[in-house]
């Protein structure tokens, strides 16, 4: 009979505890998710979704989001969601996204919350259908501005090179190409791996059939420490 008594007890805590939970996560304004999550962020990541549990409020969004360092390029609103555009990220570089002082459309207000990550390089292939997805319909809207057929063939990534494009609002793309050093690189010969490496890049531009001559290309040295 105690036994019982002890259960029925028991099942009763239990089943308030849930009630007050539910009470609780349903009233404090919170965030429910972010995407990416801190411990897995391509250097290719496009935006950052932060996710609340509550209808987000436009006033004073223009003062809500800071990053250490300077990687916003925007902010989006849409309901329950914040959409933080990203600037380029850098293998291996840490980064800090605050937000301060956001406020739900009830009058609920989150004072502080960070999100601080490692960007790390991951190859186009083996990003998830979402991130392959965000990353060429932003290359659409750089495609409006030029119809090179460069943006067809990158991001790529090699063994030894990562080359990527934009138009910096010139009417020829810019290309960026990170040269991926190795410890051996480094021990033997870091000079002609360089240079190994930076025809690896013009190799990969004329075999599809561009001239590598037609655009500007910056060039990166990654050291192995980095990546």
């Amino acid at each position: 009979m105690k036994l019982f008594r002890l259960i029925i007890i028991t099942l009763v805590i239990l089943f308030l505890g849930g009630i007050f939970m539910a009470a609780r996560n349903a009233t404090t304004f919170r965030v429910t998710s972010i995407n990416p999550s801190s411990n897995r962020v391509p250097t290719a990541t496009i935006y950052v979704n932060f996710e609340f549990n509550k209808e987000l409020s436009e006033v004073g969004l223009d003062k809500v989001v800071t990053s250490e360092p300077l990687i916003v390029r925007g902010v989006e609103l849409h309901g329950k969601r914040l959409r933080i555009k990203l600037d380029t990220l850098d293998d291996g570089k840490n980064y800090s996204i605050k937000l301060r002082n956001i406020s739900a459309t009830d009058g609920k207000v989150i004072d502080f919350y960070d999100y601080s990550f490692t960007a790390r390089y991951i190859p186009f292939e083996s990003l998830s259908k979402e991130e392959q997805q965000a990353i060429l319909d932003d290359q659409a809207g750089d495609k409006k501005s030029t119809t090179d057929t460069i943006f067809g063939h990158v991001p790529y990534g090699g063994l030894h090179f990562k080359l990527t494009a934009t138009t910096d609002g010139q009417s020829v793309p810019v290309l960026t190409a990170q040269i991926l050093l190795s410890k051996v690189d480094v021990v033997t010969d870091r000079d002609v791996a360089i240079t190994e490496y930076k025809q690896e890049v013009l190799d990969y531009i004329q075999s599809k059939n561009l001239d590598p001559n037609s655009y500007q290309i910056n060039y990166e040295i990654i050291e192995p420490s980095i990546y």
